[in-house]
């Protein structure tokens, strides 16, 4: 069975066998408060403050879908932040 070619400017699909760093990646407040729930402004000040699992990648933030998913465990688990 041949593999299908890919498709130029075209993200392939998340998948939890996936080892590429765009499929784990947020990018933006936006995006964070999309996956999250939360609202944008709620994402800023939680990113400013330490209190989620945040970096900056130039002037935006960023965060991985699997790391917001083990701290938000941690912290139904009852762990400090």
């Amino acid at each position: 069975m041949q593999a299908r070619p890919e498709i130029p400017g075209k993200k392939p699909a998340h998948s939890p066998q996936s080892d590429l760093l765009a499929d784990d990646l947020l990018e933006g407040v936006a995006a964070i408060a999309t996956f999250t729930g939360l609202k944008p402004r709620r994402v800023f000040y939680l990113a400013e403050n330490g209190l989620l699992p945040l970096f900056k990648i130039g002037h935006r933030w960023c965060g991985r879908r699997s790391t917001l998913i083990e701290h938000i465990a941690r912290l139904e688990a009852g762990e400090t932040a």
